[in-house]
C-alpha cells in the first residue's frame, strides 16, 4: 500500500510539473495577425513600428493623417477574402478626418458594423464600396474581407517608391504574406472560404495566368482593370453559394 501511495503521488507530481512546463497555446495566425496590429489599432499611430526603419529609409509618399488598413472587413470571421496591394487615397477625400480615422483603428481591433461604415466613411469610399460589392455590401460586414499586402495608402502605386515594387521590405507585409498562404490557401483549395486573387497575384507570391483560373475556392485572375466582387461579377456566383452555406450552418 505504501508503494501505491507513492506512486500516485509521483503520477500527481508529474502531471502538475507537465501542465506547468508545457508551453502556453501558440496562437493562430489570424490571432498573431490582430495581436499584431493592435496596439497600432488602439494608439493611431501612422505606421506599424516594425515598418518604420524601411519608411523611414525608402521614404515612399504617404498622404499625412492616415493611418494602416491593412484589412477592410473583420478577418476572423470573414468566409470570402479578395486581395489588393494597399488602400487608395483621393487628394480631396475626407479620409483623414477623425470619424474615419476612428473607424478604422477599431476596424483593426474588430470592432466595426455596415451600419457604422455608412455612417463615417467619406463618399468616395462608398461609391466604391457599393460599386465593387455591389448586392453584397450589406453582408460585407463580417463576411466579406479585402486583405492589403501594403497596408499604408497611396493616390497610386508609384508613391509607394521602393516598397511598391519590394513590399516584403515591410515586416507587416512579410506576416500578411504568410498568413495568406499558410493558413487561406489551403483553406480555399478544400473549398472552406474563398480566397480571391483579383490584382496583382505576383506580388502576392502567385503566379500570373491568362484566364482566370479557380482551384477548389482559390481564384486567381487574368490581368483585368476591375477587381468587382459584385454578385453580376465573375465571382459573384460563388460567392452567393458560400455565403448560402454560412448562413444554412
Amino acid at each position: 500500500h505504501r508503494v501505491d501511495r507513492r506512486q500516485r503521488q509521483m503520477c500527481i507530481r508529474d502531471r502538475y510539473i507537465y501542465h506547468m512546463l508545457r508551453p502556453l497555446r501558440s496562437y493562430s495566425l489570424v490571432e498573431k495577425l490582430l495581436h499584431y496590429w493592435k496596439n497600432t489599432g488602439e494608439s493611431g499611430e501612422q505606421f506599424h513600428p516594425d515598418d518604420y526603419p524601411a519608411i523611414k529609409q525608402y521614404q515612399p509618399s504617404l498622404p499625412k493623417g492616415r493611418i494602416p488598413e491593412p484589412w477592410f472587413g473583420i478577418p476572423s470571421e470573414a468566409k470570402v477574402f479578395y486581395l489588393s496591394l494597399n488602400p487608395s487615397h483621393k487628394p480631396n477625400d475626407q479620409s483623414t478626418q477623425e470619424p474615419w480615422r476612428s473607424f478604422c483603428q477599431d476596424m483593426m481591433l474588430e470592432r466595426v458594423s455596415y451600419n457604422r461604415y455608412l455612417s463615417v466613411a467619406p463618399s468616395e469610399a462608398i461609391t466604391w464600396f457599393k460599386r465593387n460589392h455591389g448586392g453584397f455590401s450589406d453582408v460585407t460586414f463580417p463576411n466579406i474581407c479585402n486583405l492589403r499586402l501594403i497596408a499604408y495608402p497611396s493616390p497610386e502605386k508609384s508613391d509607394l517608391g521602393v516598397i511598391g515594387q519590394y513590399p516584403q521590405l515591410l515586416p507587416s507585409s512579410q506576416l500578411m504574406m504568410k498568413y495568406v498562404h499558410t493558413v487561406l490557401v489551403p483553406k480555399a483549395r478544400a473549398n472552406k472560404i474563398l480566397l480571391l486573387v483579383m490584382r496583382s497575384p505576383t506580388f502576392w507570391g502567385f503566379e500570373k495566368t491568362d484566364a482566370d483560373y479557380w482551384d477548389g475556392g482559390l481564384f486567381i485572375s487574368r490581368p483585368l482593370r476591375t477587381n468587382s466582387i459584385s454578385p453580376t461579377s465573375r465571382v459573384g456566383p460563388r460567392i452567393s453559394a458560400m455565403l448560402n452555406n454560412v448562413n444554412m450552418s
